[in-house]
């Protein structure tokens, strides 16, 4: 015999050793059937209350399961009835969104005819705009025109009340003279000596003036008889320091005079200035 069965004969003694304790116990000890029969009556009756509890949760679950399914049916049918009920309002969207689309695009037809009438109106506006600049500079011109007619106007008021003046004071020179040349003839034919027919000076307080108008031998002052002036006064016409020529009054307005003028070394310009007293 070799080795290796020695080995292997060893081994399978050792393993029918451990093998044949369990059944040497059981043959020793027996079974004991009342202790096996309690407990298998206790897993029956375990079993059976497990039986009872699962039926019971059954039910339960059953008449969760109805209510959750009637709930579920009454959902149902009031989604179905939602349903409907969107359906006719989409439709009815639908139909006012047809009608809005029309009006949209009425809308939008107008909108477009109101920018090109706008843009035809704005065109209109800048052409009368340009028109009214143009206008405006009419008014202007005219304006100054008529500024400059109404400043000719007055001048020539101005003028005309100084002609006026002027022909009264000639007037008056003339029928003077005339009333001297025939006191004259009067006295020449009676053999009289010859008289001095010139006038005194009247004399006054200072006035000092400026000359406002000169035509011929005719001059006018801008004082009257309001600042002191009176017929026959003499005032003295003079530019800066040159004596120019003198003034008799011979007309006299309330804040304008007239006068002759005599003695002249040059001719009186309007802006000379004059004055009765040159003390």
């Amino acid at each position: 015999m070799s080795t290796l069965t020695k080995v292997c004969v060893v081994v399978l003694v050792l393993l029918v050793l451990f093998a044949a304790g369990p059944f040497i116990q059981q043959a020793v000890t027996g079974p004991d059937w009342k202790q096996a029969c309690l407990d298998q009556k206790r897993k029956t009756e375990l079993a059976e209350a497990s039986d009872k509890k699962h039926m019971l949760d059954a039910q339960v679950y059953q008449r969760l399961f109805e209510n959750v399914q009637r709930k579920a049916v009454g959902s149902e049918q009031n989604f179905h009835e939602t349903i409907k009920i969107k359906d006719v309002e989409i439709a009815r969207l639908t139909s006012q969104l047809a009608v809005r689309s029309g009006e949209f695009k009425k809308l939008a037809a107008f909108n477009e005819n109101f920018r090109l009438n706008l843009e035809e109106q704005i065109k209109t506006n800048r052409s009368l705009l340009a028109n009214l600049e143009k206008e405006r500079g009419e008014n202007i011109t005219l304006k100054n025109q008529l500024r400059s007619a109404q400043h000719t106007i007055q001048e020539l008021q101005t003028n005309s009340e100084f002609a006026e003046r002027s022909v009264r004071s000639l007037q008056e020179q003339l029928v003077q003279k005339k009333a001297e040349i025939t006191e004259l003839r009067e006295r020449v034919a009676a053999g009289g000596t010859t008289i001095s027919t010139v006038k005194p000076v009247v004399k006054g307080p200072k006035i000092d003036a400026s000359v406002t108008a000169v035509v011929d031998d005719l001059a006018s002052l801008n004082v009257g008889s309001a600042s002191g002036v009176k017929k026959d006064m003499e005032f003295t016409i003079y530019r800066g320091e040159n004596f120019v020529a003198h003034l008799r009054i011979a007309d006299v307005g309330v804040d304008n005079s007239t006068g002759v003028i005599t003695d002249r070394t040059r001719e009186p310009k309007v802006g000379d200035k004059a004055s009765n007293d040159l003390k």
